[in-house]
């Protein structure tokens, strides 16, 4: 086999460890490419295009503590020719090698600068553009060289920059609402979609304006954004912020509380799975499952490690059963309590399974409804003093939006299993017009079945959301 470090004639051994990195960097942020790199390109090129997609990775996952630094250091580096960092040795390498334009990556940088000081907030396409172009955009354009390109292209590749960077938004769209960035426009998806194939369709030009032995590559990128734009079609919800009410007798929003007093744990999973799949195949949208609320941190500390290491097993070893079955995992709950290993573990599921669109399961961990509010009041009262939102025009729709999961629409039906009846402090914003069912059996006892009969319960409910009963169904006397 060919080794490409050997072919790009990389040998001083400090850089070769640099480019190996930025190949494994690489690999593990954006596989996709990593693979088309891998097939489509020169075997030449493959440590540079490594080296300038791991970098770009690493300044968007870099701590907003240490980045300004970064980019001074980046900065200085690529000026004086040379780098000792690990990773950056081998971009700054690239950068003279192939005589990228400095101004080009300072755009990137502020565009990323920019999108770290304050969320955005796109009312059009054409405002989420002016990020597309700096984050998406420029980087397209400072690997525009290593295609060879035979007369001018930088525009034709900054548009398919922007395309590629739209669909990783989209691909996030979930985590970034639940981290308050919402990059999407307030548009139609439709519309947004339509815009971007016409960004495609302009940027397909740059096949006629580059290399040859470019061509397969940028060829099989392309064809990768219209299947990527097809999928957005069908899987980015529209912005309504969880506000639509469901008219469907068989309900969007379930959410259960899993009491079993007690009982076997090793029971409680399956029983959890076998509900997941039945809610899957039943045509529910969304099933919200309370798994630990922060009142389980009164219980002693044994029985807390014991709750965590259940929910870590089921994230950690059953993401892919989950991710098979097109299902979508999303964590609702405070993030900053729980063991780093099982905030590690739900945080991967929730980037393997996040454009999964048969079900979303919403895993309700160290949760209680009223630190939601209140988590979600402070963060809107830090926008409001920084100016980022009118509180004289904040309504319920505006609220939601820093709630955890404010892609989660209205709870529909909330059952509660072992004969309780109380809501426990469960989805207080979001179950205001549940309907509630109270059932006798213990979790490890409710399964596909039982959610069967709570659905087909719920079916002959009629529900108004606070409104009084059809008049004229009234009017008609019994036995009419």
């Amino acid at each position: 086999m060919v080794n490409s470090l050997d072919v790009a004639g990389v040998f001083d051994l400090g850089l070769r460890a640099s480019y190996e990195l930025c190949d494994k960097v690489h690999a593990a942020a954006d596989p996709d490419t990593h693979h088309l790199v891998r097939t489509y390109l020169p075997a030449p090129k493959h440590p540079h295009f490594h080296a300038l997609h791991a970098y770009f990775a690493a300044t968007e996952d870099i701590s907003d503590d240490c980045f300004a630094d970064w980019v001074v250091e980046t900065l200085q580096e690529v000026a004086e020719g040379r780098s000792d960092h690990r990773l950056r040795q081998a971009f700054v390498h690239t950068v003279v090698v192939w005589g990228l334009d400095v101004a080009v990556l300072r755009e990137f940088l502020e565009a990323i600068r920019l999108d770290r000081a304050a969320p955005p907030r796109c009312a059009t396409f054409d405002d989420l553009r002016g990020f597309l172009r700096g984050a998406g955009g420029a980087p397209a354009r400072l690997t525009l060289p290593l295609f060879e390109p035979l007369r001018p292209a930088a525009h034709e590749m900054s548009l398919l920059g922007e395309v590629f960077r739209l669909l990783d938004v989209c691909r996030g769209y979930g985590h970034d609402l639940r981290t308050g960035r919402c990059y999407l426009p307030d548009e139609p998806v439709d519309v947004v979609v339509r815009r971007a194939r016409l960004l495609v369709e302009e940027g397909t030009a740059v096949l006629d304006l580059v290399h040859p032995s470019s061509r397969p590559f940028l060829e099989m990128a392309i064809a990768g954004y219209h299947l990527g734009l097809d999928e957005v079609e069908g899987t980015v919800p529209p912005r309504v912020d969880g506000r639509e009410e469901s008219t469907s007798d068989v309900p969007r929003h379930v959410a259960v509380i899993m009491d079993d007093r007690g009982r076997s744990r090793p029971a409680g999973e399956r029983a959890l799975l076998d509900v997941v799949e039945g809610a899957a195949e039943i045509g529910l949208r969304f099933l919200s499952v309370f798994a630990f609320s922060t009142r389980h941190r009164v219980l002693p500390s044994d029985e807390v490690g014991g709750l965590a290491d259940v929910v870590a097993r089921v994230v950690r070893d059953r993401v892919e059963w989950l991710h098979t079955r097109g299902i979508r995992l999303v964590w609702a709950g405070r993030r900053d309590r729980i063991p780093a290993d099982l905030r590690a573990a739900l945080e991967a599921a929730e980037r393997r399974t996040g454009a999964n669109t048969r079900l979303t399961l919403v895993l309700c961990l160290d949760y209680g409804g009223r630190a939601e509010i209140v988590h979600a009041a402070r963060r809107l009262v830090v926008d409001a003093v920084a100016g980022r939102v009118d509180v004289d025009a904040v309504g319920e729709r505006d609220f939601g939006r820093y709630l955890y999961a404010p892609d989660v629409p209205e709870v529909d039906l909330l059952i509660r299993t072992s004969g309780e009846q109380r809501i426990s402090n469960f989805l207080l914003w979001q179950g205001g017009y549940a309907e509630i069912l109270f059932t006798d059996a213990l979790w490890p006892d409710f399964d596909r079945r039982a959610l069967r009969r709570a659905v087909d319960s719920y079916a002959c409910r009629d529900r108004r959301f606070g409104g009084v009963p059809d008049q004229r169904a009234r009017a008609v006397p019994r036995g009419a």
